[in-house]
């Protein structure tokens, strides 16, 4: 092999190495603009709950709360700061409050927030409960 040959190689190898991280980064630039828009779905369903329960149009379903509309947003977007795909899941309870999931593969995380505020948080692998804790409320900054 002549030396052309080698250097033609070398930097064949280079340039698809390189296309191969712009298009791994465009492609994560592309998710994070995706998930960006499917946290703010989720944020602006809270918002919509909490300005006019009403907006949950169920027969024998009780709209979320204030309370919880309020305290899902705050979590929803405490969550989007801290990295990572949104919500599978933001719904009504039917008892006041609102429920967020994330199914990733065998695991799943609930959140459960109810009428008054107060929040569950639950841990599933493989459909078994892992864990469950409360989530203490935090005043904003």
């Amino acid at each position: 092999m002549t030396a052309l040959a080698t250097m033609s190689e070398q930097l064949l190898s280079s340039v698809e190495t390189e296309t191969a991280d712009a298009t791994s980064l465009a492609t994560n630039e592309l998710l994070k603009e995706q998930f960006r828009d499917e946290w703010q779905q989720a944020i602006d369903k809270c918002v919509a709950w909490g300005e006019s329960p009403s907006k949950v149009d169920e027969d024998d379903l009780e709209s979320p709360s204030r309370e919880a509309a309020s305290r899902a947003g705050t979590l929803l977007a405490r969550l989007r700061d801290n990295g990572g795909a949104p919500p599978t899941w933001v719904v009504p309870t039917g008892e006041g409050g609102i429920m967020l999931e994330l199914i990733r593969g065998n695991q799943s995380t609930s959140f459960e927030i109810e009428s008054d505020g107060s929040a569950e948080y639950r841990l599933f692998g493989n459909s078994r409960l892992i864990l469950r804790e409360e989530v203490p409320c935090q005043e904003e900054s």
